[in-house]
């Protein structure tokens, strides 16, 4: 040994400003994007309305332009170093996608992955919306519990389980569909071709359906929170009763999978407390009382941005991995440092 210390390690920083991770998530009836730093810090948001049934070129153009121009606006000069995505499930989709598509299949993903990377020449990183909000949440939760559940209350229902910080991903990356979960005493028509899953009886889409059959003006679930924040009769308790069988779907899973905490976001929960009682009814009344018991149930914390936090915080994770900024300094391309992201 010749007894020389090598060389001395040297702390290397990215220079402030000067990259940037874009963010999609979108959503059946719009979508939320935002500009972040390489940190991880959300620098500007907005929302795009522009529903899926538009198809992927109309929505991914939109977002790409609308991207574009808060990027130039927020840091001009900046580089992209990554676009995090967060896509509804492929159920989602084709029920509320058109039967045209990029590539001859409705929202597909690798083709959207593709046209991200080509639009931004830069790594793209693809997950189902809840499981991207859910790793969100998750993060900021101490103690952390083993199991851990994600519950999209919008105009359909689905949910994301994390054992251990990771996604349950099921079979065909499928499970946590509580929305095709069965009822009882409902014959309700799904999308699915089935009768009576909780998507049919208690989704935004089918409240909005319940409430025009009732006689009240309403064409988004946006509208029918509005009402219910008024004290609308009719609406809250449209609300409630639908909170009574999502609670009923989440006894299921809670007996089953007993998660310490259990986060709500979406349209119908922005109604509060008119929906959280009707939801505590149905767990209560269906779910082992000792898992019962054990559970939280609370909003999601971070709101609208919980999302594109999530992409974020995905795309980020990646980004920033020891080989992958290893690759970047040599190469000085993102997308060579992360071809497959």
């Amino acid at each position: 040994m010749s007894g020389h210390r090598g060389r001395p390690a040297q702390l290397v920083s990215f220079a402030s400003g000067r990259h940037v991770v874009l963010a999609m998530h979108v959503g059946l009836t719009g979508s939320r994007v935002a500009v972040a730093s390489l940190e991880g810090v959300i620098i500007d948001e907005c929302l795009v309305e522009t529903p899926v049934s538009a198809g992927p070129s109309a929505v991914l153009d939109e977002l790409f332009r609308t991207l574009e121009g808060m990027r130039a606006r927020a840091m001009p000069r900046s580089i992209v170093a990554g676009v995090g995505l967060a896509l509804p499930s492929p159920s989602e989709l084709m029920d509320f996608g058109p039967t045209g598509s990029i590539s001859g299949a409705p929202w597909d993903e690798e083709s959207v992955l593709q046209q991200v990377r080509d639009r931004f020449q830069a790594p793209a990183l693809l997950d189902r919306d809840v499981s991207v909000m859910a790793r969100a949440e998750y993060a900021r939760l101490d103690p952390a519990p083993d199991v851990f559940a994600c519950v999209k209350l919008g105009t359909l229902i689905d949910a994301a389980i994390l054992v251990d910080g990771h996604p349950l991903r099921g079979a065909g990356n499928l499970a946590g569909q509580i929305g095709h979960l069965k009822i009882a005493g409902s014959d309700a028509m799904c999308s699915c071709g089935g009768r009576g899953c909780l998507n049919a009886v208690a989704s935004g889409d089918a409240l909005v359906r319940q409430m025009r059959a009732a006689g009240v003006a309403v064409d988004h679930v946006r509208d029918l929170v509005a009402l219910v924040d008024q004290g609308h009769g009719q609406a809250v308790g449209a609300i409630r009763e639908a909170g009574v069988h999502i609670g009923q779907a989440l006894a299921s899973l809670v007996t089953l999978l007993g998660p310490g905490s259990i986060m709500t976001w979406g349209y119908l929960s922005d109604t509060g407390s008119s929906l959280s009682a009707g939801i505590r009814a149905g767990l209560y009344a269906d779910a082992l009382p000792r898992s019962s018991a054990q559970v939280r149930i609370d909003q999601a914390t971070l709101g609208d941005l919980t999302g594109v936090q999530g992409a974020v915080s995905m795309a980020t994770e990646e980004l920033l991995r020891p080989t992958v900024v290893d690759r970047y300094l040599t190469s000085g391309s993102w997308l060579a440092a992360l071809p497959d992201g």
